[in-house]
């Protein structure tokens, strides 16, 4: 599979079972994958790889990919963030907004 540079890909997981007070719904036209795994609300790291060679991560309070990890409360379930201008400076902490 190959993502082009300046897009985006969608990465639905599998839906919590705790309910919380907002909810969005993706239409099943509106992602590039689904994957059957729960992302923990607070903590996760993704990698994206060629092979076994790290191209791009992030990490949400984890051992850091790229410069700092993103700090706790920066992104949630409930709240996105975008990599800013598409610029990568290798470090997310700044990155990220």
């Amino acid at each position: 599979m190959t993502v082009l540079a300046h897009t985006s890909y969608l990465i639905r997981c599998r839906e919590q079972e705790t309910t919380t007070a907002f909810s969005l719904t993706i239409p099943d036209s509106g992602r590039d994958i689904d994957w059957d795994v729960e992302i923990d609300n607070k903590q996760y790291q993704i990698l994206l790889l060629r092979g076994t060679e790290k191209i791009d991560g992030v990490s949400v309070v984890e051992e850091a990919v790229e410069g700092e990890a993103i700090p706790d409360k920066k992104i949630s379930k409930q709240k996105a963030i975008r990599r800013i201008d598409f610029t990568d400076t290798d470090n997310n902490a700044l990155d990220f907004e």
